[in-house]
């Protein structure tokens, strides 16, 4: 739910200081703030001094110390990185800048980046493509700037695109026009733009730049949710960090409740969650480790959960056989909305309960209790402390969207709302 300054708004922002700047840059020649025509090594050199004075963590004033070492660090990094490109061929990399000052994207700028007319022919856009891409490639050794060099290719890609949908939409003037007009030129890419313009839409796109490693949250509101106001949005979200599901059913729930919408029959939005994945002490193979990187799925080989599960069926039908069942508490029943509806709720008093002291070792107090008062799963039968314990789960157990879940947890953490073939289910990650 940050709204964050994309690079070309930072660019035009003559105010913006260095750091955000650097932080913000798309590319090793825009940190450098290197102009088309002056890559050298020299003046990689020149500029990376000139910047370090000034976003240097003992230098800089009025600015987050984290931020400062970052941008220091990606400034260091970028200038290794375009005197490696240098080394290797000055004119690749040459070439790999003025291709990655262009937006492909645009009829103009996919035409510079291949260096055409906008009404090329096929065989002239293939041509170019290839030559660019060939020109591009004998930078692919450089490990310094790999994910330039890459973004270089991806960028003739999406421009030989571009020029393909422009013939197909008729004159350059008229297919400019399906070819996204309200996408500004010094736009960067927008997810799904190119499989969509094609159809005439007009799309305005704003982009978001985030640092490796920094947590991310991403909201799409549609329809009545996206009549919200963005403090309806955040409320949810405040409590339900790792627990995406159930901040959108919140977001739906609270639309519906709008008197503009009291007709409306649903209402729908997506949350996305994205962090950094912790490894596990445990991850690998006890205290040996092997001498060679194993393959196949990195994590931990298993966890050991405790559940709440409520059970649910379709409306009008009878609740499905389950062995394991609680049989001294006969399931209610109720939909599968109901269910999560039901599961938010619990969820949401156990993330805002007032706790003193140890957080995770009352919430984890807690839970158990409400396994014992509310679970429908035979493990809430269990006593003590074994209440809801599932034990040591393993890889390939259950359904895949439980295992998802559980794997995803960090130890203490509760799950989002998770639905499986047995009905809704809860998790708390409780060891290693």
């Amino acid at each position: 739910l940050l709204r964050a300054k994309s690079f070309w708004d930072a660019a035009k922002d003559s105010t913006e200081d260095a750091v955000k700047r650097i932080l913000l840059a798309p590319d090793a020649y825009a940190v450098l703030g290197l102009e088309q025509g002056s890559v050298s090594s020299a003046e990689a050199r020149s500029t990376y001094k000139r910047l370090a004075l000034r976003v240097h963590p003992d230098k800089v004033r009025d600015c987050n110390p984290e931020e400062a070492k970052v941008a220091f660090a990606r400034l260091e990094a970028a200038c290794r990185a375009v005197e490696a490109l240098v080394e290797c061929n000055s004119e690749a990399c040459r070439e790999l800048h003025r291709v990655l000052c262009l937006d492909p994207f645009t009829l103009k700028g996919a035409a510079g980046v291949l260096q055409l007319e906008p009404d090329a022919e096929e065989s002239q856009v293939k041509k170019a493509l290839e030559a660019t891409k060939q020109k591009l490639a004998k930078l692919g050794q450089v490990q310094e700037a790999l994910v330039e060099v890459q973004r270089g290719i991806d960028s003739c890609s999406a421009a030989a695109e571009t020029l393909r949908i422009a013939r197909q939409g008729g004159a350059a003037g008229a297919s400019e026009r399906l070819l996204a007009e309200g996408v500004p030129v010094a736009s960067l890419t927008a997810l799904g733009l190119r499989d969509l313009r094609g159809i005439g839409g007009r799309f305005q796109v704003r982009t978001s730049a985030y640092r490796a490693g920094e947590e991310v949250r991403v909201a799409l509101c549609c329809g009545a949710t996206a009549e919200l106001p963005l403090s309806e949005l955040e409320e949810p979200a405040r409590f339900c960090h790792w627990q995406p599901k159930a901040a959108a059913i919140q977001w739906a729930t609270k639309a519906l409740e709008l008197p503009s919408r009291q007709q409306d029959a649903s209402a729908s939005s997506i949350c996305i969650c994205i962090r950094e994945k912790e490894e596990d002490d445990n991850e690998a193979f006890g205290d040996e480790r092997p001498n060679k990187r194993q393959k196949g799925i990195s994590g931990p080989r298993s966890v050991r959960l405790r559940h709440l599960l409520l059970r649910c069926t379709e409306s009008g039908k009878a609740l499905p056989d389950d062995p394991l069942a609680r049989r001294k508490k006969p399931g209610i029943l109720r939909t599968p909305a109901e269910a999560e509806t039901e599961l938010v709720a619990l969820l949401r008093d156990l993330l805002t309960a007032p706790a003193d002291g140890d957080v995770d070792a009352q919430r984890k107090e807690a839970f158990r209790k409400l396994c014992q008062q509310r679970s429908e799963c035979s493990t809430a039968d269990n006593g003590g402390q074994l209440c809801g314990d599932l034990g040591w789960v393993s890889r390939g157990q259950g359904d895949v969207t439980f295992e998802q879940a559980a794997f995803s947890l960090r130890v203490g953490e509760l799950s989002d709302v998770d639905s499986t073939s047995r009905g809704v289910h809860l998790l708390h990650r409780i060891a290693w």
